[in-house]
């Protein structure tokens, strides 16, 4: 997902074309499997946290008479739910997963160098969104690091292999100029001076990001001065009389126009469908800045979920967020994907897009099951 150069890329039409079928075809052992019970029961207790969102973001689009419902999060639980069933049945492991991500890294890093050098775009963007290709890079980066230093059972084959998956992961990254992708590089610093069994490790990962960082200054300056004019932008909408709509001034505005509309609908939000229709049903947001009425929507997941569903919907994706803290607190795998979803949802929609609810979805269904295959093995032949 994030990149149309793979097949059925730019969406999460792998989850709907691909794992539907195949863990149908697993399943089709099911005269071989001594019980399913026990492992449906896995599937329900895994899919659980994720309910309250869901169904708090079905009641919010009911309520406020969408038309269509999105059901999309819903059927990517389901979808996710057998993608978790499947990697039980043949045993999915970590060691297997570092080598996915590993390649995907490699890949997007291929991508985003054949974009920019090869046909002369300024931002890679895999055919997509910069940003978002920029965040699906960074999270398979951050996973070929997080696989290096926790998994002790990696050679040195392999361990090579995914520091130059890192690499290309980050330089992907980079090339995309996301600057929300690059503020989760801290998530993962936390994560591996916590996790690791030495806290050299950690001393190196910072050390090593902040060289690749100068040097990509250095050899990309376009980039480098994206970074810069953050400061100029934000200094800029606190000060101008009349709102600019520059990338972080536009997020800033619809940062104050969730407020507002918040505290006019605080139980169950404004419902809005689009942002001009939001400006002409509330008079107290003001005359809004041409540049913020050709934007679908809200530019985070906390915003975006105050106008829709107000208290009620942010109540359900507080709920998820914790539930999913406390069953992944011992796992840097999944505490790495919850943490980056955070961050990502600071400036974008991550958890309330389709893509990025199921990238977060479907990598906890592999590394849950992963843990429990470590664990406890399922006996299903």
């Amino acid at each position: 997902m994030g990149s149309k150069w793979f097949p059925f890329g730019g969406g999460p039409r792998y989850l709907s074309v691909l794992v539907a079928p195949i863990c149908l075809l697993l399943l089709w052992q099911a005269h071989r499997i001594s019980t399913l019970k026990p492992l449906l029961q896995e599937v329900l207790k895994w899919a659980a946290p994720f309910t309250p969102f869901v169904f708090g973001w079905m009641f919010a689009q009911l309520w406020h008479q969408y038309h269509p419902v999105d059901v999309t999060p819903l059927s990517t639980v389901v979808w996710c739910g057998l993608l978790f069933m499947g990697a039980r049945l043949v045993g999915i492991n970590h060691r297997q997963l570092s080598v996915i991500a590993g390649i995907a890294a490699f890949a997007y890093g291929v991508i985003a160098l054949g974009e920019v050098f090869w046909a002369g775009r300024d931002r890679a963007w895999g055919g997509v969104y910069e940003n978002r290709f920029g965040q699906y890079a960074i999270w398979l980066s951050a996973l070929s690091v997080i696989h290096f230093f926790l998994d002790e059972s990696l050679s040195k084959v392999s361990r090579a292999f995914l520091l130059w998956a890192a690499l290309f992961g980050l330089i992907a990254t980079w090339l995309s100029g996301s600057r929300g992708a690059l503020l989760a590089l801290p998530v993962l610093i936390v994560l591996l001076v916590l996790k690791s069994l030495n806290w050299r490790n950690g001393l190196f990962v910072v050390l090593a990001l902040a060289l690749a960082l100068g040097v990509g200054c250095y050899l990309y300056s376009s980039i480098y001065d994206r970074f810069l004019v953050m400061y100029q932008e934000v200094f800029q909408y606190f000060n101008e009389p009349v709102f600019t709509a520059t990338s972080i001034g536009v997020r800033l505005e619809l940062a104050r126009v969730a407020l507002v509309t918040w505290g006019e609908h605080p139980l169950l939000g404004a419902g809005y469908v689009s942002l001009r229709q939001l400006y002409e049903s509330h008079p107290n947001l003001g005359v809004p800045a041409p540049g913020v009425l050709i934007i679908p929507g809200f530019h985070s997941d906390w915003f975006q979920v105050m106008g829709i569903g107000g208290g009620l919907l942010l109540s359900s994706l507080l709920v998820t967020t914790f539930w999913l803290f406390c069953k992944a607190r011992h796992d840097p795998y999944r505490l790495l994907f919850l943490g980056f979803s955070m961050v990502f949802g600071l400036s974008e929609l991550f958890m309330t897009h389709n893509l990025g609810l199921g990238l977060l979805m479907s990598c906890w269904a592999l590394y849950s099951a992963a843990e429990r295959n470590r664990t406890s093995p399922y006996e299903a032949y």
